[in-house]
């Protein structure tokens, strides 16, 4: 494996038949490092919905590429890598979870908005793909490097790099 892809995306609604209307993916190294950013909005191809949590409208969206026509280069940023989100059981179902982290670090379940005050982490603009993305890569790397932990980062379950030197 090589590096940390942390992944935020925004849909139409909260359900499985909802369609990604944004995605960011922040890559960092095997250090924490942040390599790269992309995001990009998506055209879902339907009603846009979610509003009033992502701020967009279908305007938005109407020359946006469809996710078909992002998805491969998802696949390609994404290959090799660590998934990492908060919330991940909603983004991605199986991966690196720094909501898991933030709730058993702070004692309490923990939304992005309150683990960033709580820690604090810059977050721009919530339920924005990108601001989502860029708060959730700093909460890993404090996770994943600056905090210690018994057995491994909670939602991750395998112990973790050390930042002193490469694996």
């Amino acid at each position: 494996m090589s590096g940390v892809a942390v992944i935020d995306v925004e849909t139409t609604g909260l359900g499985r038949t909802d369609r990604v209307v944004e995605v960011a993916v922040v890559l960092l190294d095997d250090r924490g490092s942040r390599e790269d950013v992309f995001t990009t909005l998506v055209n879902p191809g339907r009603d846009v919905g979610g509003g009033e949590i992502h701020g967009l409208c279908a305007t938005d969206l109407a020359h946006a590429p469809r996710f078909h026509e992002v998805a491969p280069h998802l696949a390609h940023l994404l290959s090799g890598r660590m998934l990492v989100a908060h919330n991940v059981w909603f983004d991605l179902s199986h991966g690196a979870c720094t909501m898991r982290a933030a709730t058993e670090y702070m004692g309490t379940p923990a939304s992005l908005g309150m683990a960033c005050a709580y820690l604090s982490v810059d977050l721009e603009a919530n339920h924005s793909a990108q601001a989502d993305a860029l708060a959730a890569a700093e909460l890993f790397r404090l996770f994943a490097w600056d905090t210690p932990w018994q057995s491994g980062l909670p939602g991750l379950g395998v112990p973790l790099r050390s930042r002193a030197s490469p694996a």
